[in-house]
């Protein structure tokens, strides 16, 4: 079951953990998105754990914060954008 995604920060770009608020924060730049979705595969052969909507977007940046409670094994992050013309996909470095 997914975890509700809030709110995040803006700044720095990628995937970074916030301590304070006990979970990652994702931040993307994407001027022409319509909709930005992360994938966290977090398995060894690729198998996609979770997807999920960034909730929020100030300027052309998308963010939102993912909770997460203990240790989470994560050996990938992937996004896709979504544009009114066509969609494009990229990944995000892992730091989780």
């Amino acid at each position: 079951m997914p975890r509700n995604v809030e709110s995040g920060m803006g700044f720095p770009a990628g995937a970074t953990w916030d301590a304070n608020r006990g979970g990652t924060n994702f931040a993307l730049f994407a001027r022409h998105a319509t909709r930005v979705e992360l994938c966290l595969f977090d398995a060894p052969d690729g198998t996609e754990g979770q997807h999920f909507d960034l909730p929020e977007r100030v300027e052309h940046v998308w963010r939102g914060s993912y909770p997460m409670r203990g240790r989470v094994n994560c050996t990938g992050i992937g996004c896709m954008v979504h544009t009114s013309r066509s969609m494009a996909t990229g990944s995000i470095p892992p730091s989780c």
